[in-house]
């Protein structure tokens, strides 16, 4: 750490909003640090969200032209190849990008920490008490995971250890109707999956419009894609490397077996151990509250 202890701006995460606003401030001349509780910048954008999805997505588009168009021996091949092509690509991007460097260029001091407040103004970092004049909060969030009997024991993925895989699943279960779930969806399927949607809401993208929700729909059933809309999940389980997704649609039970499931059902923000409460306030499920200009109850945050 700096031996000054005070600063113009503090900001908390090193995401895509993180960075930008710790530059700008920066660059408007404000003494400025930069905080990511992870060991590496980029979040979620750069490491397990945007760039390696947009990557896969390009993959299996091209291992769909190639199917359709006569070639499914280049498609399986590409496939065999997808999740290794796409780490590829995210360290090709986040070695070019450089982050810290660049921000250490134009002023911005960068710790990995967890920082926490302890009073108005006040935080602790790694142990040491800082001041900050202002303080951005762009800590991001995390996949939200439903409680579900089984799940999980049977074990499951979300989009931060997703392009962990090695190959593309036999068959593949996605539980959620939103958009992290359905493009990783259709991608699978490009990629050789045998995919199986399995949402709460009475449609798919229950946040769009209607009608390019139902085009949709019929685009991913035509692709060869099972969906199953407005379920209740019961359980899961499972047995030799397969696990069972057990649930109820207009009163029907349904069983589905996969070998890999991802869990896309919303996103919950990061505000756990911030020390928040000593500042008197109280995220809800969906974040912390803030005025029509961003602002907490706190003028300064």
């Amino acid at each position: 750490m700096t031996k000054s202890k005070r600063y113009d701006m503090v900001v908390i995460g090193g995401g895509a909003g993180g960075l930008v606003a710790s530059g700008v401030a920066a660059g408007l001349g404000a003494k400025t640090l930069l905080v990511e509780k992870a060991d590496r910048l980029g979040g979620e954008c750069s490491w397990t969200g945007c760039v390696p999805s947009k990557a896969l997505i390009h993959l299996a588009s091209v291992a769909h032209e190639l199917r359709t168009y006569g070639a499914p021996d280049a498609a399986d091949e590409l496939s065999g190849k997808a999740f290794e092509k796409t780490r590829k690509t995210v360290k090709r991007i986040a070695t070019q990008s450089n982050a810290k460097s660049k921000l250490e260029e134009v002023g911005v001091e960068v710790v990995f920490a967890t920082p926490r407040f302890i009073a108005p103004h006040e935080l602790e970092i790694d142990g040491e008490k800082i001041y900050a004049r202002r303080v951005i909060l762009s800590a991001g969030s995390s996949p939200s995971v439903p409680d579900i009997p089984g799940l999980e024991e049977a074990g499951y993925l979300t989009n931060q250890n997703l392009f962990d895989l090695e190959t593309i699943p036999k068959r593949f279960v996605v539980v959620g109707g939103g958009p992290i779930g359905l493009e990783m969806a259709q991608a699978f399927q490009r990629l050789g999956s045998k995919v199986t949607v399995i949402g709460r809401n009475k449609r798919l993208l229950p946040k769009d419009d209607i009608e390019l929700a139902v085009e949709f729909t019929d685009i991913m059933r035509e692709e060869g894609l099972e969906i199953f809309l407005g379920t209740g999940i019961e359980r899961v389980d499972s047995d030799a490397g397969t696990k069972r997704v057990h649930f109820t649609q207009d009163g029907t039970s349904h069983t589905v077996e996969c070998d890999d499931m991802l869990i896309a059902t919303g996103r919950r923000a990061n505000v756990e151990g911030l020390g928040l409460e000593n500042l008197g306030i109280e995220p809800d499920p969906r974040g912390i509250k803030v005025s029509r200009t961003l602002q907490t109850k706190h003028p300064w945050l």
